[in-house]
């Protein structure tokens, strides 16, 4: 293999898919042992995130390798036609606003502990959500 100008970069992505693909095997397996459902549904949860991580450093890491190297795939210059992309993305955000409303009035009223953090992962993920929407939107 030819000497990359991101070579100690892909070197940190090899070593972080490693660890995100056992930490997948890990949260796979001790899932399998609960029966506690909502713990279970959490640790299920981290499962995803961390599989999530792992397609997030292959997508990286293939660009980064390829020849000649090009961030292409992500430039939103190649939307066809970005009106409709804006259009279609402030209904992703409607969505999104929607769900947080409801689950900060839900989250004020839940008094079991474990559906409280279960929601609170939610809300959290939708304003997440809702920040990178806005950032494409933005970069439009």
């Amino acid at each position: 293999m030819s000497e990359t100008p991101h070579k100690e970069l892909l070197e940190m992505i090899t070593r972080a898919m490693k660890i995100e693909a056992k930490a997948v095997e890990l949260y796979e397996k001790t899932a399998k042992t609960l029966t506690n459902a909502a713990v279970k549904l959490l640790i299920e949860e981290l499962g995803m995130d961390s599989a999530k991580h792992l397609k997030m450093y292959q997508t990286v890491e293939r660009v980064l390798k390829e020849t000649p190297y090009s961030f292409k795939d992500f430039d939103e210059q190649r939307w066809i036609d970005k009106e409709v992309a804006k259009r279609d993305l402030k209904q992703h955000i409607e969505v999104e606003n929607q769900m947080i409303e409801l689950l900060k009035e839900q989250i004020k009223n839940v008094k079991q502990p474990t559906i409280k953090a279960i929601f609170k992962h939610i809300y959290e993920d939708e304003l997440r959500h809702h920040k990178i929407l806005m950032q494409v939107i933005g970069s439009l």
